[in-house]
């Protein structure tokens, strides 16, 4: 195959990483089919030994690759891509989203703090369970019992003794 200077979009059809890398296998789109498999490094935010983001695309996700020297036999995916099969978790652009594959999510919501509001961190996970910490307030919310293991808790100041004694 001759040389590609810039990226092409690819599908990913494997992460089962045979080396534990973290590669993905990708399939190059606008080839025919039948085009070889390639296994390819996702750049991150961050790698180090045990360290690092870790966010890898699922088998069926669109990926953009660039390829070392131009070479398609060396692609490292760059980037995700949205299609008309999967779509944004929110068109909201005032929020940023992690939101994973089952649920859970971490929100960021930005809005215009000239109105006032400063926005919120929340985090929730798949079940209803929530942490929201937003202007003067932090709030938790839990589907059952919310359990605090310490050895001493202050609420308002004041020591919550341990069991027997209860609050």
């Amino acid at each position: 195959m001759s040389a590609v200077y810039g990226v092409v979009t690819a599908e990913v059809i494997s992460a089962d990483d045979p080396e534990m890398w973290g590669r993905v296998k990708v399939r190059y789109k606008n080839l025919p089919s039948d085009n070889e498999a390639y296994w390819a490094p996702v750049a991150t935010m961050m790698t180090g030994d045990g360290r690092g983001t870790w966010y890898r695309p699922e088998v069926g996700d669109d990926v953009l690759v660039a390829f070392d020297q131009g070479d398609m036999n060396h692609p490292y995916v760059i980037g995700y891509l949205w299609n008309g099969r999967q779509r944004p978790p929110s068109d909201d652009n005032q929020l940023r989203l992690i939101h994973s594959v089952n649920g859970h999510k971490i929100s960021l919501y930005d809005p215009d703090v000239a109105a006032g509001d400063t926005g919120y961190v929340k985090i929730e996970d798949a079940h209803g369970n929530s942490i929201t910490l937003q202007n003067a307030m932090i709030s938790i919310q839990s589907v059952a019992v919310v359990q605090i293991n310490a050895p001493s808790v202050i609420i308002n100041g004041r020591i919550v003794a341990p069991i027997p004694n209860p609050i």
